[in-house]
């Protein structure tokens, strides 16, 4: 179920969005949109809005490195621009890598 910031709870009226999970479930949508099913605008939209800003938070975990590489590549896949994202993330989180 979809969250009011966007991003995907792991159960139906859950509040917290489960980053692996909004992920996976964006890159889905993405792929079920290029193969040619109809999807309202509305859920993937805020989807990806979910996405630039779970790149944007300013704590991190080593462990997030991993779900935030996958955020990149699904940001791309939805036609958004992530060169700057790239060189942000390279900047500010270098250390983990």
């Amino acid at each position: 179920m979809q969250t009011s910031s966007g991003g995907l709870a792991v159960w139906p009226g859950g509040d917290d969005s489960y980053p692996f999970g909004s992920v996976y479930a964006a890159d889905f949508l993405l792929e079920a949109r290029a193969a040619g099913y109809q999807l309202p605008d509305t859920p993937l939209r805020e989807a990806v809005a979910w996405l630039r800003r779970q790149l944007m938070r300013s704590s991190i975990e080593p462990a997030d490195i991993f779900v935030d590489s996958y955020v990149l590549h699904v940001l791309d896949k939805a036609g958004e621009n992530v060169l700057d994202d790239l060189r942000y993330y390279l900047d500010s989180k270098s250390k983990y890598f």
